[in-house]
């Protein structure tokens, strides 16, 4: 047990869950489990199925972070299922300060939740495996404020897994994490913000409004970085059209939502040719954003445009092969991905900084930041910022998209989401989220709900080398955890750092 945990009677219990979930009902019915962004995790045994107000007088509470969720699953094709056949595996982090210190947790038992799952053998060997592949409680030697580990702390000297055999896409790193000793993130606006300093190009420019009826299908639009753009509107560069967008280039949005948002799609067929530098990077944001400074908009502003969808005709795991993608209107077919072509190419995305996005176009139906849906490994995405999205940061609809250096700082539900059989790579992925909001740093889903139970197509990806950062262990974000895995996933994660979470609630009975 942790030295931090405190021994509660039960009504010390209910008064701590009351004063730190606002939205959590305590009452002889129980807990109901509400899956939005705001509201807390359903607070069970970790044993039992026992709710909180039978709890025992000696009962524990911990912060859990990582919740194995078996609730939207087939037999033999449960996310339990594929971690015990190594179909799924997180191995070699350093997962380090989850919870205050009232109900801090610092192994394995403690940090992990189980959902929907009975047996009591499945938990103990999912535990002890955990237990035996990471490093828990164990210092990184870094902290929010820099994430550049000390030199000698156990992010350089903890156990590491070795890269696959034979790849070629992965960057050898003698490290946990996504940083060594340079801040490869010094061309980002979190980092001019950290810095106290403005690197954007706040030259005054000649502005150009963009709208759908810019980019003809089967034609080319080249951009200027000597003009300023704005989006007026859903924006489709549709099937044989091509954008080139230069270093340096500003894009900007008219508000909106709902029927009057902006965004800029890239279609099935289409490709965008997004080439940014760590000196000039390719700046994606509100109208309202003036560069010249960096305190024009509230820190917590979010949800101010669209923001960057990009479709591919690569394969994903729905039922009918070809869908359509969310935050764009169900009846528009160039919102169509999905495919047979693992290698498609949508072109290729470079330091790209994409701010303040996720504008609400229908009930619970926001805009990522970057969404990818079906996108192909021809297709080269590195270095991409997204900070404070309104919804998730990254978002992955099936696919094979590989990716690095993707940053997503300050967003207000997931920073990263994979779902319907992505199954590309990943490395140096970060996750910096606000004190204010921010629900999972990766949501992990593997099957679409028409074609669950299928033994091969579900998300199954790689990552190495990440750095999650969570809202502060005492920030009071409730339900701010490290990852969900669920829906059948199965997927990787190696040599990454998880810290600084404040985690969801959990009862433990002794």
């Amino acid at each position: 047990m942790s030295k931090l945990i405190r021994k509660y009677s039960y009504f010390a219990i209910c008064a701590a869950l009351t004063g730190a979930f606002s939205l959590l009902m305590l009452s002889s019915t129980g807990c109901e489990d509400d899956d939005s962004p705001t509201s807390p995790d359903t607070v069970r045994d970790t044993t039992v199925d026992t709710t909180v107000d039978t709890v025992s007088q000696n009962a524990m509470i911990y912060a859990y972070a990582i919740n194995f969720d078996d609730a939207k699953g087939t037999a033999g094709n449960l996310v339990t299922d594929h971690y015990l056949s190594e179909d799924l595996d997180i191995a070699s982090c350093i997962i380090y300060n989850i919870g205050n210190p009232d109900w801090g947790a610092d192994s394995a038992e403690e940090i992990i939740k189980f959902s929907d799952v009975s047996d009591a053998a499945t938990k103990d060997s999912i535990v002890s495996k955990m237990a035996v592949n990471n490093h828990f409680n164990v210092d990184p030697g870094m902290s929010r404020d820099t994430l550049i580990p000390a030199a000698g702390s156990a992010a350089f000297t903890a156990t590491r897994t070795a890269l696959p055999a034979g790849d070629t896409f992965f960057e050898t790193a003698n490290y946990i994490g996504a940083f060594n000793t340079t801040n490869w993130m010094s061309w980002t606006f979190a980092s001019q913000v950290k810095a106290g300093v403005i690197t954007d190009d706040t030259t005054s420019k000649p502005e150009k409004i963009i709208t759908d009826d810019s980019v003809a299908a089967g034609k080319d639009l080249m951009l200027s970085a000597d003009t300023t753009y704005i989006l007026d509107g859903f924006v489709f560069v549709e099937s044989g059209a091509m954008i080139t967008i230069p270093a340096g280039t500003v894009i900007k949005a008219e508000p909106g939502g709902q029927l009057n948002a902006s965004a800029l799609i890239i279609c099935r067929g289409a490709k965008i040719i997004a080439q940014g530098t760590t000196a000039d990077p390719i700046i994606m944001t509100a109208k309202q954003d003036d560069l010249k400074y960096q305190d024009d908009i509230n820190a917590t502003s979010r949800g101010l445009w669209g923001g960057l969808i990009v479709l591919g005709s690569a394969v994903t795991q729905r039922a009918a092969g070809v869908e359509q993608i969310e935050g764009i209107n169900p009846d528009d077919p160039r919102g169509e991905y999905g495919g047979t072509a693992a290698d498609d190419s949508s072109g290729v995305i470079t330091y790209v900084s994409i701010r303040y996005g996720g504008t609400n176009i229908g009930e619970g139906n926001e805009i990522n930041g970057l969404t990818m849906g079906g996108v192909g490994n021809k297709t080269v995405i590195n270095n991409i910022e997204v900070t404070n999205n309104a919804d998730d940061g990254f978002e992955f609809f099936g696919g094979s998209v590989n990716t690095k250096h993707l940053c997503a700082i300050a967003c207000g539900d997931d920073s990263y989401d994979w779902d319907e059989g992505f199954n590309g790579k990943g490395q140096f992925w970060v996750v910096v989220q606000s004190d204010d909001a921010g629900d999972r740093a990766a949501e992990m889903d593997g099957c679409a709900s028409d074609n669950r139970g299928d033994a091969t197509g579900y998300s199954k990806p790689t990552i190495y080398n990440a750095t999650f950062v969570g809202s502060g262990a005492e920030s009071g974000n409730d339900g701010n955890m490290i990852m969900k895995l669920r829906e059948e996933t199965g997927g990787y994660y190696y040599n990454s750092i998880f810290t600084d979470f404040a985690g969801a609630l959990k009862v433990v009975n002794p």
